[in-house]
């Protein structure tokens, strides 16, 4: 059973409905879009610069680490990544 809610808009001076669905779906298609934009930022940095590793993709692209993360599952997810593991570092380059 859905809770039907009300808030006063100051601005159009009125009652309006609250629909705590449509306000979550926002948030979460806000995030899908913010990942894909993080996602197309790496996949044109790793194509200009070659196999990097996720500290150099962090600093280089002023991305923050949460936003690379995601970005690498998304093009991972996709199958446009290769991993590759020197040493103690792994690179990540475009397939």
């Amino acid at each position: 059973m859905d809770v039907i809610k009300y808030r006063y808009n100051k601005f159009f001076g009125e009652w309006q409905l609250v629909a705590q669905q449509c306000i979550v779906y926002l948030r979460v298609k806000k995030m899908a879009n913010s990942i894909g934009d993080s996602a197309g930022l790496l996949w044109k940095y790793l194509d200009k610069n070659g196999a990097s590793s996720v500290n150099k993709i962090t600093k280089e692209t002023k991305l923050d680490a949460k936003s690379v993360q995601r970005a690498i599952g998304w093009l991972a997810k996709e199958g446009k990544l290769s991993f590759e593991t020197m040493g103690r570092t792994e690179t990540i380059s475009l397939k």
